[in-house]
């Protein structure tokens, strides 16, 4: 993108992808040479998606194993904005995590894993 249309100072050098994927937008080959410019990208999601594999890049990308919602339990907001309770049917496969796992562990990577929630 021509840096006179953006209104910041530099292009986005990473993206992560939770629990989204591309399908529905009609400028998929713009979006693959974006993702390819990237330092980073990574994807979460319990299984690899459109965005794991269109981006056809051998470094940089990273897919990050999610749990689907049977491995999952507590409360969700769902994009409609309803209220839902869901319990476990199984345990987490493989090295899956939950998303509030996910969510700790880049916190704790990036050094604000114990400061005050609010």
């Amino acid at each position: 993108i021509n840096a006179e249309y953006m209104d910041q100072p530099s292009s986005l050098r990473a993206v992560v992808y939770w629990g989204h994927a591309p399908n529905s937008q009609t400028r998929l080959p713009d979006m693959k040479l974006a993702m390819q410019k990237l330092d980073l990208l990574v994807v979460i999601d319990p299984y690899p998606t459109m965005t794991a594999a269109m981006h056809g890049r051998k470094d940089g990308v990273y897919l990050l194993p999610a749990t689907t919602q049977f491995e999952t339990q507590g409360s969700v907001t769902c994009s409609n904005r309803s209220v839902q309770w869901r319990e476990r049917v199984i345990h987490p496969l493989f090295e899956c995590k939950t998303d509030h796992e996910i969510m700790y562990l880049f916190a704790k990577k990036f050094g604000f894993a114990e400061e005050p929630m609010y």
